[in-house]
């Protein structure tokens, strides 16, 4: 958990620097870590939920596709 420059606690992944401005990193559906900056905490926590709800939606329609092709290539075979 990351403080603010006052010693408040600021949630995970979310802290502030010397400059004032707040950062918030996380670990994108890649596995690839990430930064994000805004001048306010409001605006760095609506910037990472946004960004972590695209994250959670994207592998759902990777997997329909997969199940997709998965259905259309192996009705056709019969199992043994």
């Amino acid at each position: 958990m990351g403080k603010s420059l006052n010693g408040k606690e600021l949630g995970k992944g979310i802290s502030q620097r010397k400059d004032g401005l707040y950062q918030a990193r996380f670990v994108n559906r890649f596995g690839k870590r990430e930064t994000i900056y805004a001048k306010t905490l409001n605006e760095i926590r609506h910037q990472l939920r946004t960004e972590l709800s695209l994250c959670v939606q994207a592998p759902n329609g990777q997997l329909n596709l997969i199940h997709a092709w998965f259905v259309a290539n192996v009705d056709g075979v019969k199992m043994v």
